[in-house]
């Protein structure tokens, strides 16, 4: 899909389901967040270990939209209201992502994720803030969490922000934080960063 078909299909359906897609079009397009951006967008985070994926249809403006329907375990609510479980629904189908939407992330049975969402849209659909850049894909070792990784490689993640610099400069002061570093990102820093920005 060539850059302005992109641009008209991601405006049209931002049209028709409001908060289960960033407010502009423009900016799922060009837009790069960095973490404190993507926490303060999000209305929930947590992270979980994907335990089913369907599809199905919802019916929105007169019409059957297809959707993604996954569902996970919660291992950690870092955002917002999140229960044991928890289901949500992407537009199109997964195995067809032609279908409406292909650039939001998929998430396979198995796989552990800290995601970052907006609020639901009145069809009770959602997405990842800034797409990819708000779904993290989690490394394990065991039921050690290792690492993160986003749909855009973390890259620009942490920068362009005085907070984040500044709170990297209070924990580590006199050597590099574990946080800059290339690449996947130590999950324990990680998340204690995000519990932070969580807080103004």
């Amino acid at each position: 899909m060539n850059r302005i078909v992109t641009f008209f299909v991601i405006t049209s359906l931002t049209i028709l389901l409001g908060q289960a897609l960033p407010s502009s079009a423009h900016h799922l397009v060009t837009e790069t967040y960095n973490l404190e951006q993507i926490v303060a967008k999000a209305d929930r985070i947590f992270v979980g270990t994907v335990i089913g994926v369907t599809e199905d249809y919802v019916y929105a403006a007169g019409g059957n939209l297809p959707v993604t329907v996954y569902a996970f375990t919660v291992d950690e609510v870092l955002k917002g209201s999140v229960g044991q479980t928890l289901s949500i629904k992407q537009i199109g189908h997964r195995s067809n992502p032609s279908s409406l939407f292909g650039h939001l992330p998929a998430y396979e049975d198995g796989m552990v994720v800290m995601l970052f969402l907006h609020a639901d849209s009145q069809y009770g659909l959602t997405s990842p803030v800034g797409l990819g850049q708000g779904a993290f894909s989690v490394k394990t070792d065991g039921s050690i969490k290792v690492s993160v990784m986003n749909g855009s490689r973390n890259r620009g993640l942490l920068e362009g922000s005085v907070r984040i610099d500044a709170l990297m400069q209070a924990e580590s002061p006199t050597a590099p934080h574990p946080l800059k570093t290339a690449g996947d990102l130590p999950y324990t820093e990680f998340r204690n960063l995000v519990m932070k920005l969580r807080h103004r």
